[in-house]
């Protein structure tokens, strides 16, 4: 939750106190573990057998929050990051365990912030995504998965972070096959931000699917945002102001209205133990 209140913060230009980095920083670095990364954080999507483990993704969220909140630059190991590599390509979210998409998108994105991205072979990490990508119409890392358009997002944005974007030759049939996806799904605001961020990256964002996007959900969309409490919904809230700035829609209004209540809010006040 903590690196979409700063990033939020950050697309509606809301300022962070040098208290309010202290006190954040205070409370992560008590889960920093012997490996020199981070453990289970209280607000980890993943449920760590043993929280007490380090894993990627804690590593990768305290990593994105230093980035996000420009506080003093934090210590992490790369050495052990490497350990989640597999030699086949890919990492996992602990040494030893089996390579994912997402999990190889966050030691990607950790290894880049480190500026340790060329520390690693590139091209064999390279081969294992593209071998993820099945019958080339979509992205999945187990056999029988079903297609989703979060493991397309994770796949082209570690492509992205590799410079190889161009290994996708068939950009125009991947795009389809992800606006068929984003169609034939529930067209959440995550899903919506996941496909207009894959075919932002491939370059195929037309005008033909932006309208269709602003006149079947960016309207409907709004309503449900702009009666949305803040503080329960920064995710949502987040995804929906991302679309509209990718597809380059102004609602100052909204996004007024949106920066009065965080300013009212709590979400930047980290003083609690557990509050992160």
């Amino acid at each position: 939750m903590l690196r979409y209140e700063l990033k939020l913060a950050s697309l509606i230009s809301v300022k962070i106190s040098q208290k309010n980095k202290v006190n954040l920083f205070n409370q992560i670095d008590k889960f920093k573990t012997s490996d020199g990364c981070y453990q289970q954080l209280p607000t980890d999507k993943y449920s760590i057998r043993n929280k007490s483990m380090t894993n990627l993704y804690s590593t990768y969220l305290t990593s994105e929050i230093n980035l996000r909140s420009n506080a003093t630059s934090i210590q992490i190991n790369d050495l052990w990051i490497k350990k989640c590599e597999n030699t086949f390509g890919g990492f996992g979210i602990v040494p030893n365990s089996h390579s994912r998409l997402e999990y190889t998108f966050y030691a990607l994105k950790l290894l880049k912030n480190l500026d340790k991205i060329t520390k690693i072979s590139a091209k064999r990490h390279i081969s294992w995504i593209i071998n993820c990508y099945q019958d080339f119409i979509y992205f999945a890392d187990r056999k029988n998965s079903k297609p989703n358009l979060k493991d397309n997002f994770y796949a082209l944005k570690s492509l992205q972070i590799l410079s190889a974007v161009s290994k996708i030759t068939n950009p125009d049939e991947f795009s389809i096959s992800c606006e068929e996806l984003w169609i034939k799904g529930k067209r959440t605001e995550g899903d919506t931000y996941y496909f207009i961020c894959c075919l932002a990256i491939l370059g195929t964002l037309s005008k033909r699917v932006i309208e269709n996007i602003t006149l079947f959900w960016i309207t409907l969309y709004r309503r449900i945002i702009i009666n949305t409490r803040i503080d329960k919904h920064v995710i949502k809230i987040f995804h929906y102001l991302s679309i509209l700035k990718d597809l380059k829609i102004e609602d100052d209004d909204l996004v007024n209205k949106i920066k009065s209540e965080f300013l009212k809010s709590e979400l930047l006040n980290w003083r609690e133990e557990g509050s992160i």
